[in-house]
């Protein structure tokens, strides 16, 4: 089972761009999906969030495009939490619970705070009335993060992209020139673009494996598996997730039905 390339073996940016843009484009191209009625539920919650890693994907194209390089790795960090998120909560045997739990619980949390801000007593009224289900929430995702088995590349990448995200040392120094201090970067280096050009296939790859297995799409299955053994990268996150904590995904059908979500 692939995990994740060495960097020495990271394939050519320009191939990791065309496979992101092959994989995002086609998705946010699609105007339906299908997915079986038993899988309802579980494509409504990772349809969301899965297309938001593909804009996030495509937009990561538009502003390296232009040299944005630095300003697009939050971009790059964003679409990784998410596509990690939503496998995490799809393998794991709770997951999809502890991901109900938990969003109820902050659209709740968070209606309470901007009435309570707004002095609104509609929305403070609406917060009140969500009833949050029974049970255990979903961790963080830096607790996704720790739990890993064999996730350095996860946790590297989170802290890297992350210098771009908050005030640092990179931040402060990056625009001005070390000879001449009066004369400004426009576009400072972008030490981490190969590496984060490879975290948003790696994004793309895992959110377009969830779509793939509530869907039932076999041809969008067998393309990834392809790429996934081409480029290389990781297939899934099942080889990271402690084996006590992974579900038994629901059998393919031989024949789909023709439901809609």
């Amino acid at each position: 089972m692939i995990t994740v390339a060495p960097a020495a073996e990271m394939p050519p940016i320009q191939t990791l761009r065309e496979f992101i843009q092959s994989c995002s484009g086609d998705m946010l191209g699609q105007t339906q999906m299908h997915a079986e009625k038993s899988r309802h539920r579980e494509f409504r919650l990772m349809i969301g969030p899965c297309l938001q890693v593909m804009k996030y994907a495509q937009a990561y194209l538009l502003l390296t495009e232009r040299g944005f390089n630095r300003e697009a790795e939050p971009l790059a960090r964003a679409a990784l939490e998410h596509a990690v998120t939503m496998q995490w909560s799809y393998l794991t045997s709770d997951g999809i619970d502890r991901m109900i739990v938990w969003g109820t619980r902050t659209e709740k949390e968070h209606w309470e705070r901007v009435g309570a801000w707004s002095h609104n007593e509609e929305i403070s009224t609406f917060a009140k009335d969500l009833i949050v289900p029974n049970g255990s929430s979903m961790a963080s995702y830096g607790a996704f993060l720790n739990e890993m088995i064999d996730g350095e590349f996860f946790q590297l990448s989170q802290a890297i992209l992350s210098q771009t995200v908050h005030i640092t040392s990179s931040s402060i120094t990056s625009h001005i020139d070390n000879s001449d201090a009066s004369k400004l970067v426009q576009f400072p280096t972008a030490h981490f673009l190969h590496g984060a050009t490879f975290v948003v296939a790696v994004a793309c790859m895992l959110a377009a494996g969830v779509i793939a297995d509530v869907t039932y799409d076999g041809a969008l299955e067998s393309a990834l598996n392809e790429a996934s053994e081409r480029l290389p990268m990781p297939r899934n996150l099942q080889p990271h997730i402690p084996k006590k904590r992974v579900r038994d995904l629901p059998a393919w059908p031989t024949e789909r039905s023709s439901s809609t979500t």
